[in-house]
């Protein structure tokens, strides 16, 4: 059986991890309308238990980690297009300095 102490360190570790929760929320909600923005999601995880004679404690939940979400495909997407981006704009400026020089299109 638990001490009164082990209820509240159960009670604690719960309520710190909703902390961590409700902060990782609240940075989604905050930057969702900046550039590059990607979700976050905290991964939990239990606590190793106390292990007594007459079974295992529990020691309530953890954070393992707070993980970015993004799709793979999409990323490889962004990657090859930028590229074309990049390329497609060094034509672009030389085909305005030509117009400049042959004064075209008039």
């Amino acid at each position: 059986m638990g001490t009164l102490f082990s209820a509240l360190y159960l009670g604690r570790a719960g309520m710190q991890v909703s902390q961590i929760q409700l902060d990782v929320a609240g940075h989604n909600i905050a930057s969702v309308n900046k550039d590059g923005f990607s979700r976050q999601r905290a991964n939990l995880t239990t606590r190793v238990p106390n292990i007594k004679p007459y079974g295992a404690l529990g020691r309530g939940p953890a954070v393992a980690g707070i993980e970015r979400i993004r799709d793979p495909f999409l990323d490889l997407v962004y990657r090859t297009q930028v590229d074309s981006l990049g390329s497609a704009q060094v034509i672009s400026t030389y085909y305005n300095q030509m117009e400049d020089v042959f004064l075209e299109p008039t």
